[in-house]
């Protein structure tokens, strides 16, 4: 569980420093590898958040930030969705 925390970080942040402009499209990319890393451990989400502060500094323009933004919290309100109204049968087997 270890070595996918550290590879979904790790991708996260290669995918924003790739190059010095940021597109959007890493910026959109990236916020999914932050999410699935919250999701895989929970000490993850202030680096999400930390990690949206530094772009905001960087003023990296308003698109992008909306874009990793939107990206790294839209998987995480899913997961916190799917947790506080379960549905019967929805995840297990019986």
């Amino acid at each position: 569980m270890d070595t996918l925390f550290v590879f979904l970080i790790v991708a996260g942040l290669t995918t924003l420093m790739w190059s010095p402009r940021l597109p959007t499209r890493a910026a959109t990319g990236a916020g999914p590898l932050f999410a699935a890393a919250t999701l895989t451990r929970t000490i993850a989400l202030p680096l999400l958040a930390v990690v949206l502060l530094v772009l905001a500094v960087r003023r990296i323009g308003p698109r992008q930030l909306a874009a990793a933004a939107l990206a790294g919290t839209l998987p995480l309100a899913a997961a916190l969705a799917l947790h506080a109204f379960p549905r019967p049968g929805l995840l297990s087997r019986g």
